[in-house]
């Protein structure tokens, strides 16, 4: 498996570094089967999980809090904590399945489609450097070409100015096998591949600076009851060490690091 500086070198360099095998091949179909039952539960339940081509489920931990592993890891805390600092949070989580499927009636549009990349812009037009975003890409069907694979254009990391939608670019695409971990700079002009008849289960984290706030508010998703159960890690992550103060006695720090 690569080394911390290794990771970090590719992904500035080339905007992306995959390690491969690590998670098994057993792992991998685990997940896959529980983020199959947590999608039929949720279409059950008339909830957002995509559409005919584009099956996203968001925040798959909220039922299977044993699926918290595939946002924390002692590699990725390492990883991630390099490339923008430890105290990094999560942004946003989604398990996505690029597939043509029929279990769909309704045409809800979904994100990654169309050429874009998840940094933030000044004005519009001017992307904000260096990046204190990055994506961790959990392979839990092999990336390859022929089935939906997320699509990339080479060294776009480095521009400062958004990509066209529906532009005609040269691209290259992640290829990857079963059981890879991709580190990747929101910053690279990025969509997902078209999609195909083969099933192709991967599971995507935002992380950010403590200062970005989170897509959605975990404070209020979940119950108190079940926070108590959480780590001081998935606190941390959840943003539950990073939300400002709710009155203004004196001057309360916003975070609150996690001690070592």
């Amino acid at each position: 498996m690569k080394n911390i500086d290794k990771i970090y070198s590719e992904v500035e360099l080339r905007g992306f570094s995959i390690v491969e095998n690590f998670l098994s091949e057993n792992e991998c179909n685990k997940k896959i089967q529980v983020l199959e039952l947590l999608k039929h539960k949720r279409l059950k339940k008339s909830l957002h999980i995509g559409n005919n081509n584009n099956q996203v489920i968001y925040n798959y931990f909220f039922e299977y809090p044993e699926l918290f592993d595939l946002i924390y890891s002692d590699l990725s805390q390492k990883v991630i904590s390099k490339l923008i600092d430890s105290d990094y949070v999560l942004t946003t989580a989604s398990a996505r399945n690029r597939q043509v499927s029929n279990d769909f009636k309704n045409k809800v549009k979904t994100s990654g489609i169309g050429w874009h990349s998840d940094g933030r812009y000044v004005k519009d037009k001017v992307i904000v450097k260096p990046s204190f975003s990055y994506f961790t890409i959990h392979i839990l069907d092999s990336f390859s070409e022929k089935n939906g694979a997320t699509q990339y254009i080479p060294n776009s990391h480095k521009k400062l100015i958004r990509p066209e939608r529906l532009a005609n670019y040269k691209y290259k695409t992640l290829v990857a096998p079963k059981g890879s971990l991709i580190f990747m700079d929101t910053a690279l002009w990025h969509r997902a591949g078209q999609p195909s008849s083969q099933r192709r289960w991967a599971v995507f984290n935002m992380f950010s600076s403590w200062f970005v706030k989170p897509y959605w508010d975990f404070s209020k998703i979940f119950k108190a009851e079940q926070v108590k159960s959480f780590s001081p890690i998935i606190k941390k992550l959840l943003h539950f060490k990073s939300t400002p103060p709710h009155n203004y006695d004196g001057a309360t720090p916003t975070l609150s690091r996690l001690k070592e």
